[in-house]
């Protein structure tokens, strides 16, 4: 037994339970925080169950403070020589839709349905997929 794991005895009675203030649970979570410290023997030198003080560490952790934000000087110069005007979109043709569709039965009783129109590669990439 290592010089951190000291018998622990029971002082409460059964059914009795220790109500602990929000700093003394603080207090117990910040040692567990200590470098090299463990949970479960912070937790049995104050009598507490472990599982207790995760909790208690989940509800009153460290808290990281958010960073703040830091902001430079910004200097917009424009001058209507140096403004590109965008690019206009460029819209894709759509194909119509043909009617119809492929169906493909496995063996094994699986089957595909490709709606509409569908290229050799597709049709074959689901193929292979679904054959493996």
């Amino acid at each position: 037994m290592s010089k951190d794991q000291t018998p622990v005895t029971a002082i409460a009675e059964e059914g009795e339970r220790r109500r602990r203030s929000d700093a003394e649970r603080r207090r117990i979570v910040e040692e567990t925080y200590a470098p090299g410290a463990s949970v479960s023997v912070v937790a049995r030198r104050h009598d507490v169950n472990a599982n207790l003080v995760f909790k208690w560490r989940q509800r009153y952790g460290r808290r990281q403070a958010a960073p703040q934000a830091e902001f430079l000087p910004v200097a917009v110069e424009t001058s209507t020589a140096d403004v590109v005007p965008p690019a206009p979109k460029r819209r894709r043709a759509r194909k119509p839709a043909a009617e119809g569709f492929i169906e493909i039965e496995f063996s094994d009783g699986h089957r595909v349905r490709v709606h509409g129109s569908a290229d050799g590669r597709t049709v074959r990439s689901i193929i292979e997929a679904l054959s493996r």
